[in-house]
Order: structure tokens, then C-alpha cells, then sequence
């Protein structure tokens, strides 16, 4: 059983890096290019007088000043925004995503100190405004945590910034093509042994969508996963059902319904 459950916090860690590691790849390949165009225009304007040439210093840096507050606006804008679900009795539930998690029989949720080892410096009981700048930095938010009561089973739920989690890829769908290969070798580097991550097709919430299907090894235990990435605002988040079974995380999914 003390296998079982240290397997799900491995699972939690891992899929919150492998997010993490794929986005800082897209954010950085984003920069590279901005930074390629930007020396291209210079090069072009290099024969220019002296004159022209602070002229145009000066229009970047104020284009890079109203840049800079249009992206304050955009910030300010996601304060307020709704990031967390809530518990509802025997039932999780996230307005903005229009979804409800129903504990299934014999499971549990995660109890507050249990979360709030999983999420390190980041409060359970944190307030939306204080994430979200949390989530701006990179942080990535174990919102939900349940498992059955043999711990072979498990859902969870992360939640990160949308723009570090998709990049330039922009939706969830190129992020998932994306982070195949990450995976994969992230895995690998923490110790899994027969790792297979694949895209595959499953149903959330009565949808028919893309997911990632993952087989890991681990000291004699083999854990099963399927994955979701869903678009809610300004932020990602991502829905992990994990089993020792083989074959299982399809009906441990079917526990989310439309709100």
C-alpha cells in the first residue's frame, strides 16, 4: 500500500514537471524567434544616419513601454478571474470548466495538510489573487488530489499559467504533441523503467478529445495514465486518473460529468 501512494505523489510531481519543462521549451523557442526578427530589423536599419537611428531607438522603447502596459492590463485583468473549483460533500466542482467530480465509493479526497505537502510553499487556502501571481512565476497548483482506499487508483488535478504551459504552441492540443517526447524522457531520468507515453483519444465529461496514455514502471509496479489538458481562461489545467490496473483510468475518468 506504502508503494501504491508513494507512486501517486511520484505521478503528481512528474506530470506537474513534465508541463512545466515542455512549456519553458515553447517559451523559450517564442523568445528565440522575437529575438531573431529583432535583429533582422536593426541589421536592415544599420545603414541609417545616427539621427535615425535614436529616432528609432526611442519609438522600441516606447512601443516596449506600451507593450509592457498591455501586458500589466492583461495581468490585472486575470486577478479577478475565477481559477479554483470547490468541494461539494462527495463532489468536486469547477464552475468555469463546467465540470463535477463525483467520488466514486470507498474513495476519498486528499486532506488539506496532504495538499499542502504536495503544493510545498503554495497555501491550500491561498486566495485566487495570490495564486494567480504564484502561477505567473511557474508554479504549478495541485488542486485535487483522490484515491480509493487501497491507493491503487487516483485523480488529480493541476493547475498552471496557460501561457508557460502552451507556449507558442497556444492550445492544448499542440501542447499535448509537444510534451509526448518530454515525457518520455523525463520519466526515464526519475527512474521508470518500460515507459510508454502516447497520445491517444478518451472521453472527459462526455467529450470526445485527445489525451496522453502513459504506461510506467517502478519497483516491481506498474501504473497506468491517462491525461486531459483543458483551457480555462488564463490558466491550464491539467486532469491525471492513474491506476495500477491496466485498462482503468478510462472508467476512472467517466467520474467527471458536465456541470
Amino acid at each position: 500500500m506504502g508503494g501504491f501512494m508513494k507512486k501517486g505523489k511520484l505521478l503528481i510531481l512528474s506530470l506537474s514537471a513534465v508541463l512545466l519543462l515542455s512549456a519553458c521549451g515553447g517559451t523559450k523557442a517564442a523568445e528565440s524567434k522575437s529575438e531573431k526578427q529583432t535583429t533582422e530589423a536593426e541589421s536592415k536599419e544599420a545603414g541609417g544616419k545616427d539621427k535615425d537611428k535614436k529616432e528609432s531607438s526611442g519609438d522600441e522603447k516606447k512601443e516596449s513601454s506600451s507593450s509592457k502596459d498591455e501586458k500589466g492590463d492583461s495581468k490585472d485583468s486575470g486577478k479577478n478571474e475565477k481559477i479554483r473549483g470547490k468541494l461539494d460533500g462527495k463532489s468536486y466542482v469547477n464552475e468555469n470548466l463546467g465540470i463535477r467530480y463525483t467520488l466514486p465509493d470507498g474513495w476519498s479526497f486528499a486532506t488539506e495538510e496532504q495538499l499542502q505537502q504536495m503544493n510545498g510553499a503554495i497555501s491550500d487556502t491561498v486566495d485566487d489573487e495570490t495564486l494567480a501571481k504564484s502561477l505567473e512565476n511557474g508554479s504549478v497548483f495541485v488542486e485535487l488530489y483522490a484515491a480509493n482506499a487501497e491507493l491503487s487508483d487516483s485523480i488529480n488535478i493541476t493547475i498552471q499559467n496557460a501561457g508557460i504551459a502552451f507556449g507558442v504552441a497556444g492550445n492544448a492540443e499542440a501542447a499535448i504533441d509537444a510534451s509526448i517526447v518530454v515525457e518520455q524522457k523525463l520519466f526515464e531520468q526519475q527512474g521508470f523503467t518500460d515507459v510508454s507515453v502516447k497520445k491517444g483519444e478518451g472521453s472527459f465529461a462526455g467529450k470526445s478529445m485527445s489525451c496522453i496514455d502513459a504506461v510506467l514502471g517502478k519497483d516491481g509496479l506498474t501504473l497506468y495514465e491517462k491525461q486531459f489538458i483543458l483551457k480555462q481562461g488564463n490558466y491550464a489545467v491539467t486532469i491525471t486518473a492513474s491506476s495500477a490496473n491496466e485498462n482503468r483510468t478510462e472508467e476512472l475518468m467517466k467520474a467527471f460529468t458536465e456541470n
